[in-house]
């Protein structure tokens, strides 16, 4: 059997890696999209192709004898970004560890190379080349294939031809005629590649066309006369054939699929936590220092009891058998005092010997006490489970996860494997790997998952050792200490309690949206004049864009296939079947999402307990899941509204109190402008008045749609939106939405210089701080890609804005909770700038009481915080208390 070849155009490679990776970064704000996409793919090649040898071909810096032969090639190239170019070198670090042979010659491309290696080796070899270039199909013959990456597929001398309507010895006469935009080759003026295809496909080649231009159409034959020189000039700079002889050894090893400890090195280097899940290589450090000591019996568990007592504090790990504490049992749980040895206590050991009962007998004080402190990593997730056990947990000091956090809040992910990979130099087996190899929890090794608990538990407070003083040093401190700390008992509580779900509403709303479905198919299907999938991109795009012919405004990135998102829905809701596609599409998702999804997250008493994520956004803001109470949908949908299915248990109510307008009065703080602390100061509506200040001319809208359309301006303006986004969203040109944009800031100010002051002094020192001080890293806005850069814009600002928002709400929650901790009302939910309680009447006046001064006065402004707040039976039917 013949062996196999893989040739990548690794110029391809890199380009396509950084612009679909183009946000990825190190901790220190490095570039490595490019790096990480490019080892990704290269890769997965390596396992779906299993070639025998490996070539990458790079182009060279310099002019090549292309240049020479015509000025302008590739004059229209733009200059790779500065982001880009800093990573190549890592690129081949990569690929000379890997004993990839990769190959760059002065005065030649990557074309030339690949060519060179395919006459050097395609006797011997099946070659595979990975590109998405159309001049190297030209290469494809019996031993010689394309990967094609946007298709994902590999095409033979007929799968070019299928694809590209001619076969590979024909490529070079098909763009000798089109000319190739992305390499200035002139080609023909007027001839495109329905022309071409045309051409080619009736006379066979380039040749037999010039031979036969007498009796070739008049309309083309006069084109190609006219460009003759430009056709033969293209075709000397597409013909690979051309190309002169390199004078370079192509010598291939054969590749050895093995991992070095440099690849290890390497990928750490760079936060790959991810490929290096995927290696075979195992570097572990010698654990011999940390004694693994299980508690299988009551004289040792006393024993760890006055080892706790003595040293005032611990860290605590729990096993579970299920994420959601309502579903769960707990298996297990590991404790320890120093980074040299952990106790686990396994509560599913065949001896039997003790249980959670014991546990719970003999530590219960232990960990109820406020005097012995008690720190995890994720420790809401443990003293929840607890809690659903009967045990209190009280005294917490360190959260891991959440120190992580504060440092880099903008890390996609602050997992203990990954931090203890990327900071410890250990990688710890998953826990899905333990109990895959075995039917039952009872079944596994206790030696084994006694390891794998004490690690967590050992490991999360080497991190704390490690991390915790970088806390002080970057002036962290007191947001860790004042805020996310004592907030993790709040949202324990919240998630504890969760809320009522009214399951008849829930069930009877899934009726009527069933309905609704079933109505707009069949309406939408009467007006397509034939029935398909609704829900395929890729028929619905054929009806509006084929059938239709409606006006194709975007593709797809990859595919290039028609866009049906929604930004591209609603530029054509004019039309009647888009109109009934969008309810369509609101109406699956209401269904699947908010009515279906609800009623698989209620326990046996119907009440939802939705876990709120500490260390998600960069911004500081909370977020929800399973399910994701910040997007349930405000208002009626096709007769539904789904907050109204969230009710108040049997003897009391809901109420709620929400911040008005909090993101513009936290704007208003910072910009000191005078417009808008006057407005805030003197209880105006800021809407009107910027509705005055900017839409006082326009004698075709009245008061009320002046407020409406200045309020869209005031949050356009808040969040960096520019005059493309604005002009969608108010329905104007793009001129007079850039107009008001310029309106806008010649009247305020004071909002114009606070932007500008902190784009300037955030392209300097890539960082900004929120009122509590906390900080985000973003270095996007020091990037050469306008693109990335104006992106990074906006990240600055509205991370101060949302971010204070957010310290302001998370402060109020953490005082009200003190406040109102022995009340049989609570907080039973968090949303934006919304706090939902469940409260007793008998004690509605003391909590209002308590609402207004805690959230009024968490943070002192330069302008007042006012809240409004509304009672009801349900959250989607509240009234205000004093209309």
């Amino acid at each position: 059997m013949k062996k196999s070849l893989l040739i990548i155009d690794g110029m391809y490679l890199i380009f396509s890696s950084f612009y679909s990776h183009s946000n990825m970064r190190t901790l220190r704000g490095e570039p490595t999209g490019a790096i990480y996409g490019f080892i990704s793919r290269i890769e997965s090649l390596i396992k779906e192709l299993n070639p025998d040898m490996i070539a990458v071909a790079f182009d060279s810096k310099e002019k090549t004898f292309r240049h020479k032969l015509y000025e302008a090639y590739k004059a229209k190239r733009l200059i790779p970004p500065e982001e880009l170019e800093k990573q190549i070198p890592f690129v081949k670090e990569y690929l000379n560890i890997r004993n990839i042979k990769y190959f760059e010659i002065n005065g030649f491309e990557a074309d030339d190379i690949i060519k060179s290696l395919v006459d050097k080796y395609s006797d011997k070899y099946n070659i595979y080349i990975f590109t998405s270039d159309k001049d190297l199909f030209q290469l494809v013959d019996e031993n010689v294939s394309i990967y094609h990456p946007k298709l994902k597929k590999i095409l033979n001398k007929e799968g070019i031809k299928e694809k590209f309507g001619v076969f590979p010895n024909q490529i070079v006469d098909f763009l000798s005629l089109t000319g190739d935009s992305s390499d200035n080759i002139p080609g023909v003026s007027g001839i495109g590649e329905k022309t071409a295809l045309k051409l080619i496909e009736k006379y066979g080649s380039l040749d037999n066309i010039i031979n036969n231009l007498t009796i070739i159409e008049e309309k083309y034959s006069k084109k190609i006369k006219k460009d003759m020189e430009n056709l033969k000039l293209s075709k000397e700079l597409i013909d690979l054939r051309k190309s002169p002889a390199m004078n370079i050894d192509l010598y291939l090893n054969e590749f050895e699929n093995e991992y070095k400890s440099e690849l290890y090195d390497f990928y750490k280097r760079f936060s790959f936590n991810s490929l290096i899940k995927k290696i075979d290589f195992k570097r572990e450090k010698d654990n011999n220092e940390i004694k693994y000591i299980i508690i299988d019996d009551l004289d040792k568990l006393k024993a760890l009891k006055d080892k706790l007592i003595e040293a005032k504090s611990f860290v605590f790990d729990i096993e579970t058998t299920n994420t959601e504490f309502f579903k769960s049992d707990i298996i297990g749980i590991s404790i320890c005092i120093n980074d040299r040895e952990g106790y686990y206590t396994p509560f599913l050991n065949k001896t039997k010997k003790i249980n959670f009962t014991d546990f719970k007998q003999e530590l219960e004080n232990i960990f109820q006490s406020d005097k012995i402190k008690k720190s995890g990593h994720n420790i809401k997730f443990d003293i929840l489970h607890l809690k659903d056990k009967g045990m209190e947990v009280n005294g917490i000091s360190d959260d891991s996860m959440i120190i992580s956090y504060l440092l880099h809040p903008e890390r996609r992910s602050h997992k203990l494997k990954e931090l203890t990979m990327e900071y410890l130099d250990y990688i710890q087996q998953s826990y899905d790997d333990l109990i895959k190899k075995n039917d039952k929890l009872e079944d596994i090794d206790i030696n084994i998952i006694s390891k794998y608990c004490i690690d967590d538990s050992v490991y999360s407070l080497k991190l704390i050792n490690l991390l915790k003083p970088e806390l002080k040093n970057e002036n962290l401190q007191d947001l860790y200490d004042k805020v996310e700390i004592p907030l993790v008992e709040v949202l324990k509580e919240m998630e504890y309690r969760g809320v009522k779900i009214n399951t008849e509403y829930i069930n009877a709303s899934i009726s009527i949206m069933k309905k609704n479905l079933e109505e707009l198919t069949n309406k939408i299907y009467t007006i397509a004049g034939y029935e398909f999938n609704i829900n395929s991109s890729q028929q619905l795009g054929e009806l509006l864009f084929e059938k239709m012919n409606l006006p194709i405004t975007k593709r797809t990135r990859k595919t290039r296939a028609y866009s049906t998102d929604i930004e591209v829905l609603n530029e054509l809701k004019n039309h009647e079947v888009v109109e009934k596609i969008i309810d369509y599409r609101t109406y699956k998702k209401l269904l699947s999402t908010y009515l279906i999804g609800l009623l698989d997250n209620i326990d046996n008493n119907n009440r939802i307990h939705t876990s709120y994520n500490q260390t998600i956004t960069a911004t500081g803001r909370l977020s929800s899941s399973n399910p994701n109470l910040q997007n349930i949908p405000v208002g009626e949908m096709g007769g539904i509204n789904v907050r109204k299915a969230f009710v108040a248990e049997k003897g009391y109510g809901i109420l709620s109190a929400d911040y008005s307008q909090i993101e513009l009065r936290v704007m208003a703080h910072f910009s000191t402008d005078k417009y808008l602390i006057e407005a805030f100061n003197n209880n105006m509506d800021i809407h009107k008045q910027t509705a005055d200040l900017i839409l006082s001319s326009n004698l075709f809208l009245n008061k009320q749609e002046k407020r409406k359309k200045a309020k869209i301006i005031n949050f356009s303006v808040l969040y960096g939106s520019g005059p493309y986004s604005l002009s969608k969203e108010l329905g104007v040109s793009y001129k007079e939405a850039k107009e008001f944009i310029e309106m806008y800031f010649e009247k305020f100010k004071g909002v114009k210089k606070f932007i500008d002051d902190i784009i300037k002094k955030t392209e300097i020192n890539p960082e900004v701080k929120t009122i509590m001080g906390r900080k985000r890293y973003i270095s996007e806005i020091q990037s050469s890609n306008k693109t990335v850069k104006e992106n990074g814009k906006r990240m600055a600002i509205n991370t101060i804005i949302q971010g204070s928002a957010a310290d302001i709400i998370k402060v109020a929650m953490i005082n009200i909770y003190k406040r109102i901790k022995d009340m049989k009302s609570k907080l039973i939910m968090q949303v934006h700038d919304e706090l939902i309680f469940e409260y007793k009447s008998e004690e509605e006046k003391e909590l209002i009481n308590i609402i207004q001064q805690e959230m009024q006065n968490s943070v002192r402004l330069k302008v007042p915080l006012i809240i409004n707040i509304k009672k009801g039976n349900n959250w989607g039917e509240l009234f205000p208390i004093n209309p």
